[in-house]
């Protein structure tokens, strides 16, 4: 990723779509969308919206300034979602409008091209030399890993994750630059079986998007 730091032109580097890990290059670009993204909180419609995920497509859009009958289309599927099934068709909306887009010093990771991802796509498996940072880690969502759970990539989806650390996380210890984390060693997998998941989950996103992209183009909308 060290080419994340140095590209002059780039002021703000999102994964796709990862809303709470980003690059911002400190300037008034920076700051005024970001800002900008901040208080879409009181323009969130009364949908099943995605939250500041949701908030940070259509955010983008805008800023293409697209035909006012592009810019509805995907604003009357998400002010009717109801589910992430719903909520899917917003994002590829969004998405298509973006493909082609030139997002003046805005740059958006591909899949794989990022550093961090979800955990629960490999069933919190992971490898030091492939994967850098988890994202999706809510408390809630916290589970205990039974036997029949080790070296199985496939697991539950949307969003449980087990803790990779033998020793319980104390934020007191995280200003320590020589501290060692206390890894387990029962999730970590080779790099190769996870790059084969993660192919796995990127084809049948692909399938996924083509299918939900062809409903859109077939539907109407209000």
């Amino acid at each position: 990723c060290r080419n994340l730091y140095i590209e002059s032109s780039c002021l703000l580097r999102l994964c796709l779509f990862i809303a709470g890990s980003y690059i911002a290059r400190r300037s008034n670009f920076s700051l005024e969308f970001l800002k900008g993204w901040a208080n879409y909180e009181g323009r969130l419609p009364k949908s099943f919206h995605g939250r500041d995920n949701g908030a940070i497509h259509m955010w983008l859009v805008e800023q293409l300034r697209p035909t006012p009958m592009m810019l509805d289309r995907c604003k009357k599927i998400w002010n009717t979602s109801t589910d992430y099934g719903t909520l899917s068709q917003f994002t590829v909306c969004c998405r298509e409008l973006l493909k082609a887009a030139q997002l003046q010093h805005i740059a958006i990771l591909e899949k794989g091209k990022g550093w961090a991802r979800d955990g629960w796509l490999t069933n919190s498996h992971w490898n030091p030399s492939s994967d850098f940072m988890f994202h999706a880690r809510k408390e809630a969502d916290k589970k205990q890993y039974k036997n029949n759970d080790i070296g199985k990539l496939s697991g539950d989806s949307y969003f449980p994750w087990f803790d990779t650390l033998r020793t319980p996380l104390n934020l007191q210890n995280c200003r320590n630059e020589t501290l060692r984390w206390d890894h387990d060693s029962n999730l970590i997998v080779p790099s190769s079986a996870i790059f084969r998941r993660l192919n796995d989950w990127r084809r049948e996103v692909k399938r996924d998007y083509s299918r939900i992209l062809n409903h859109i183009i077939n539907e109407k909308y209000g």
